[in-house]
């Protein structure tokens, strides 16, 4: 959490943290505020030398460190940030100016006992800024921080303590147009509230194995980023422990949106050369998690997509319009059942004429877009704390599901379309949940599809005929090669398709 914080708002404004709008602060109570904020979070931030030069606490040789200890992994991790100078001055309004210098260190050792030895890892970075301000306001039990970074420049490799040849790791970001505002407020809770943007975002890591003779290259680029979020948590000085937070009525939920965006893997394995590439107008992505629910989603407009490589005889390339994943659930054990969401989108995904010509070389059969819908609502009941210890030693099922609403499932493929929606309840009384209720299944474009499949041989004739029998029996017709059923799901465990007994 603490590294992703650092990452994200720029050094300097990482050291920022705590604290009322509207009011005055001194310098002085800005820098008590960064301290225990950091603390909070299990860092020790401090300055070699602290001076008041008229208006201005000047604050020399700054350092941030955190330590971790995970004995089940028998590793250590110690990270140490450290800037020359960072100066706050005030304003004569009630505000305190905050600038930095420019470059700023970061070192990341990670310490792990391999058999006989201990290897050191270390991540060194080097961060580049030109005129990045921030101005905080408010109240020493509430600050607000006022952000601009015209650009920051991120720059890093790794070395390892290892024997013999290492893979070695190259790093760089620049990120651009930096602005938004950070507040936390200080009280029972620690509460947050921040709304950032960037207009670029660029990327690249290199990943070189000497022994293998093998390279990778990862890049990417981002405009238009945008995150808004707000936090509660109860964080213990020095212990932020995940399961006590939660207990303890922690709230996160925010969103991160971007507009348009390209990702590129390039390299060298010992079979060849490999290209990967991804591109998409825009995408979003949405969490909301506290004590009682957990609501993930991610949301992406059109996008394309290529891939070489020596273990495929042809380039691999597609494209695919929005697509939506979202999962929402209740996580709080609970003697009630709560409402759980689970939605696929994938919405006209087409692939290159390679692809086709490898299946369908003569053309028989329909290359329309595909696209697969999966939208489901219900209601469950936990049936443990999904954030505790208990959770993670569970031999049973987490949760009792009550009812499913089917809202719509579909898929379209060659030319066939099968959909469907329904409602079922659940009777949990005998141990294994039993459906009770109906789900209708439209589909169409089938016999069309088989007689394709049929005339190009990869369908035996015999097994259409199986088809159309189980078609007969099970639904019923509803047009131009369309058919329609209705499963029932009875009591005793009985399922009917269209009045036909299947169990």
């Amino acid at each position: 959490m603490k590294s992703t914080r650092l990452a994200s708002l720029g050094a300097i404004f990482s050291l920022m943290g705590t604290t009322a709008l509207y009011a005055d602060v001194t310098a002085e109570q800005v820098w008590e505020s960064i301290q225990k904020s950091n603390a909070d979070y299990g860092s020790v931030i401090s300055a070699e030398k602290s001076e008041r030069s008229g208006d201005t606490l000047v604050l020399s040789g700054v350092t941030v460190v955190s330590e971790q200890n995970q004995e089940e992994l028998q590793m250590q991790t110690r990270s140490e940030m450290s800037l020359d100078e960072l100066r706050l001055r005030e304003r004569g309004d009630g505000t305190v100016e905050i600038t930095g210098a420019e470059k700023i260190t970061m070192v990341t050792s990670s310490a792990v006992q391999a058999e006989q030895e201990t290897v050191t890892t270390n991540m060194n970075m080097v961060m580049t800024q030109a005129n990045s301000v921030a101005v905080a306001s408010g109240s020493p039990e509430k600050i607000r921080y006022d952000i601009t970074a015209p650009e920051m420049v991120v720059e890093g490799d790794m070395e390892s303590s290892a024997e013999g040849d290492q893979p070695a790791m190259k790093l760089a970001a620049t990120m651009t147009g930096t602005s938004g505002f950070y507040e936390v407020t200080q009280g029972e809770m620690t509460e947050t509230l921040s709304d950032m943007s960037m207009s670029a975002l660029k990327f690249s890591m290199e990943v070189s194995d000497p022994t293998a003779s093998e390279n990778f290259t990862m890049s990417g680029q981002m405009a238009d980023l945008r995150t808004e979020g707000t936090s509660r948590m109860n964080l213990a000085p020095g212990k932020a422990d995940f399961f006590s937070m939660m207990a303890g009525g922690a709230e996160v939920k925010g969103y991160v949106g971007y507009g348009a965006s390209k990702f590129v893997i390039e390299g060298t394995a010992a079979e060849g050369p490999v290209y990967m590439e991804s591109a998409a107008e825009s995408g979003r992505i949405d969490v909301l998690l506290n004590g009682e629910t957990f609501d993930y989603g991610v949301t992406s407009g059109p996008s394309t997509f290529s891939l070489s490589s020596p273990d495929v005889p042809f380039p691999i390339a597609g494209a695919m319009g929005d697509s939506e994943f979202r999962l929402a659930a209740p996580v709080a054990k609970s003697e009630e059942a709560a409402p759980y969401t689970a939605k696929l989108t994938m919405k006209d995904l087409t692939v290159s004429d390679d692809i086709w010509g490898l299946f369908d070389p003569t053309g028989q059969l329909p290359h329309d877009p595909a696209t697969l819908i999966i939208d489901l609502t219900g209601s469950l009941r936990p049936l443990v704390d999904f954030f505790s210890e208990e959770m993670a030693t569970l031999e049973g099922p987490p949760a009792e599901l009550q009812s499913l609403d089917v809202n719509k499932v579909q898929l379209t493929l060659l030319g066939a379309d099968l959909s469907g929606k329904g409602a079922l309840t659940f009777d949990n009384t005998m141990g294994v949940p039993m459906p009770l209720g109906s789900i209708t299944l439209d589909l169409t474009g089938s016999n069309a599809l088989m007689e394709k499949l049929v005339a190009m041989g990869m369908v035996p004739q015999d097994q259409t005929m199986f088809v159309n029998m189980m078609l007969g029996l099970y639904a019923k017709p509803a047009g131009d090669d369309a058919y329609t059923s209705t499963i029932e799901f009875n009591e005793g465990g009985e399922i009917l398709a269209n009045g036909q007994r299947i169990q």
